[in-house]
């Protein structure tokens, strides 16, 4: 008489289920982690000089007039946007070093029926 069978296949088909998935969720929190660092230290760095190097406090910010630019890509190996809307984006600073200026061209896009903002990698 077997009063505790255990079937063997069954608990080892599980473990291999839960390991599965914890590895998949380990690697994807990895993935995820990266990411964020990587957009996180660009904002971070961008923003430390500005306001570490040159000890500015605050800024003030304008936007320049739309452009229309048809089949703009953001950087050369990027597929096209067939509409692209360009602007002119100027930061200004007060600091140790006396007021001084930030003009970046920034790109304002159509993706996945969104309008997503975007900048000029192209060299």
């Amino acid at each position: 008489m077997i009063l505790l069978a255990v079937d063997w296949a069954l608990v080892l088909e599980k473990t291999l289920f839960i390991g599965f998935i914890i590895s998949i969720s380990l690697v994807v929190a990895m993935y995820a982690t990266y990411g964020e660092r990587k957009i996180a230290a660009f904002i971070q760095d961008r923003a430390h000089v500005f306001n570490g190097h040159f000890g500015s406090e605050t800024f003030s910010y304008s936007i320049g007039d739309s452009t229309e630019v048809n089949g703009w890509k953001p950087a050369n190996r990027e597929k096209p946007f067939e509409n692209a809307y360009k602007f002119i984006v100027t930061q200004d600073y007060t600091g140790k070093y006396g007021k001084f200026s930030f003009s970046q061209h920034v790109y304002v896009v159509k993706y996945k029926k969104e309008l997503v903002i975007l900048w000029d990698y192209n060299k």
